[in-house]
């Protein structure tokens, strides 16, 4: 579930729609267009400002969620090398003289 709201987070046209947005609430506020009279409630820049920052904050979660698996797997894989290290030194073979 969070994976998939992480890659649409991050899916480009999802940054476009919300650019769009804010640039569309701003010019609306701009105007001082009467968005009461068109949609039945006051549309303003700040609804733009939100929507921006709900997908900037998706964003950054994707980030750490993606930031906290690759410290997983490099721990995973520093433990594996520690192991390997530990089994070649104990397994080192005498070795013969001419």
């Amino acid at each position: 579930m969070m994976k998939g709201l992480f890659k649409l987070a991050r899916h480009p046209r999802v940054t476009i729609a919300a650019s769009f947005a804010m640039i569309g609430s701003a010019i609306w506020d701009l105007l001082e267009i009467p968005s009461k009279a068109f949609l039945g409630f006051e549309l303003g820049a700040e609804h733009g400002v939100i929507i921006v920052g709900l997908v900037h904050l998706a964003k950054a979660f994707a980030d750490l969620d993606e930031g906290a698996e690759k410290l997983e797997e490099s721990e995973k894989a520093e433990k594996k090398l520690k192991a390997a290290r530990g089994n070649a030194s104990t397994s080192v073979a005498p070795s013969k003289s001419p």
